[in-house]
């Protein structure tokens, strides 16, 4: 961001990535302006047993995954992953208080999560709700892991109107989608 003369930009990080948007606004406060985090695992109960125990080769936990990669842009990614850096980057979820960085976040915070997530239980983050104002969490209805590709239109709607909105989150609510009429 330095070289790029950027001195501060709103954040989007899903799973784990998220965990890492959420370090960067607590680290570094000046750098993040507003956050978005997306399947957020907020407590280390809250991933699936699966994630976990991922470097074991049994078929039970390959299984599992390829049930959860139902989108070609996601099989896509997966396939140049190390074998290695889904355990090692689970693990360090594992010993991260994802809690307590939410506590200590002054931005501006939407938590999206999808509620049929079987990855990554949204139970918890369902807790955040009326907390402050500045934190909001907002579950898609039919999504699962990945929001953004399962129910993109409301998605990209939230993602825009969280990028225009006030620090009062409480403002924002998911739109009915309008269709296109044809011939």
């Amino acid at each position: 961001m330095d070289q790029l003369g950027i001195a501060s930009a709103a954040m989007v990080g899903h799973s784990l990535g998220a965990i890492v948007a959420l370090r960067l606004a607590v680290l570094e406060p000046k750098l993040v302006s507003r956050l978005m985090v997306v399947s957020l695992p907020l407590t280390s109960r809250s991933i699936n047993n699966h994630l976990v125990d991922f470097s074991s080769n049994s078929v039970l936990n390959k299984m599992f995954w390829w049930r959860q990669i139902t989108h070609k842009e996601v099989q896509q990614e997966i396939e140049k992953v190390a074998e290695t850096a889904i355990p090692l980057s689970t693990q360090s979820a594992l010993e991260i208080d994802t809690r307590n960085l939410i506590d200590q976040i002054q931005q501006p915070t939407l938590v999206i999560y999808g509620e049929k997530d079987s990855v990554i239980d949204p139970e918890p983050v369902r807790g955040l709700d009326g907390l402050r104002t500045s934190l909001r969490p907002i579950g898609l209805t039919e999504s699962k892991h990945f929001p953004m590709l399962e129910e993109a239109n409301k998605f990209n709607r939230l993602l825009k109107d969280f990028l225009e909105t006030s620090d009062d989150l409480y403002g924002l609510s998911l739109k009915e989608e309008w269709k296109r009429r044809t011939r």
